[in-house]
């Protein structure tokens, strides 16, 4: 709580009151996120990280267990209808959204398996049950998005075991591959989506990315205000609805939402703290290679890439701002702590 970027970040949330296009809304709305802000803050300080990841993977299979019964048992409510019809959505409102939560828990569960204390039988049947749900919920950017995880996860695991050049080696490599991919990502995103058999335009994304960023323009700094923007034919968002016909709900880009609720300045603040919470979490695992250090660092790689398709930032009694704050939070207090401890230990062997 002492980053005075991060309070700057919360309290540019009901300031924007004063600015926002419903400034009711906002009031309403900067309520609630700040309770989930708090809410967060109290799971990092009452919960170890190795705790909290327990403690997620039990929410998860608690779900996960649900959302078979309403599949089964209440079709009606566990599985779509119309334009989806029989795609699974379990106990979530889209296939979508249930996808998006189906990706955290899969890799949530491949790290539960490597903690000795976890029954592995529950680890790898939740995951199993995770990912059966991911096929049955039709979500491509879930499926995906799943393969991703295994990934990351898996060479995530393996690299922050090795020794620092080998290490460095290896980051090298990766960072050349990434930028391998930058250069031929055109021709490689033309390729996946003939395969995936979507549209250039990601299922319209693309045309409503377009008519959001005209009207960031208008108010690039601050924004429309904290949830004062996406309010159907009777708010700004009027603009976009007519423009593509049809009743948008949001930009379905998490950091296009960021930046047309509190404006470019806003955003400027988020990045600083997630690359400064993203550098102490890759501190603190090459100081001592942990699990339960891991799943921070993964997150943060998880929630970089699902914003480019769905927003999950900067909302009230939001799971995903939630668990974003518990990082936060927990990799501050852990590299206080571990690297505290080291200095106070370096200066009693010296003295």
């Amino acid at each position: 709580l002492g980053n005075p970027i991060f309070l700057l970040l919360i309290a540019m949330v009901p300031l924007s009151y004063f600015w926002s296009a419903k400034p009711e809304e906002t009031l309403s709305g900067s309520i609630g996120l700040i309770g989930s802000t708090m809410f967060g803050f109290y799971v990092a300080s009452r919960f170890s990280l190795r705790d909290q990841l327990k403690l997620i993977g039990l929410a998860f299979g608690i779900s996960l267990i649900l959302s078979f019964i309403f599949i089964v048992a209440l079709p009606k409510y566990g599985v779509m209808g119309a334009i989806h019809s029989g795609s699974w959505r379990g106990v979530w409102t889209h296939k979508n959204v249930m996808g998006k939560y189906m990706v955290l828990s899969n890799f949530i569960f491949l790290l539960l398996i490597q903690l000795p204390e976890i029954n592995k039988l529950y680890s790898l049947s939740s995951l199993a049950s995770g990912v059966i749900l991911t096929f049955g919920s039709s979500s491509t950017n879930a499926l995906i998005n799943s393969i991703l995880a295994v990934v990351i996860v898996i060479f995530l695991g393996q690299a922050f075991r090795l020794k620092n050049n080998q290490f460095t080696a290896i980051l090298c490599l990766f960072l050349l591959f990434i930028w391998g991919l930058s250069v031929c990502f055109n021709d490689i995103s033309t390729i996946l989506l003939e395969v995936l058999g979507k549209d250039p335009t990601l299922t319209g994304r693309t045309d409503i990315w377009d008519a959001v960023r005209v009207k960031i323009a208008e108010r690039p700094w601050l924004g429309y205000g904290f949830k004062g923007f996406w309010h159907g034919i009777n708010g700004e968002s009027a603009d976009i609805i007519r423009a593509l016909r049809w009743d948008v709900p949001n930009s379905h880009n998490g950091y296009l939402d960021f930046i047309i609720h509190i404006g470019l300045t806003g955003f400027a603040l988020f990045i600083i703290i997630y690359w400064t919470t993203f550098f102490k979490a890759y501190l603190l695992i090459r100081k001592g290679f942990r699990i339960d250090y891991l799943w921070p660092l993964v997150f943060l790689v998880y929630i970089l890439q699902i914003n480019l398709a769905e927003p999950s930032l900067l909302s009230q009694n939001d799971f995903f701002w939630i668990v974003f704050t518990i990082a936060y939070f927990a990799v501050s207090l852990e590299f206080n702590r571990v690297f505290t401890q080291s200095e106070t230990l370096l200066i009693e062997a010296i003295s």
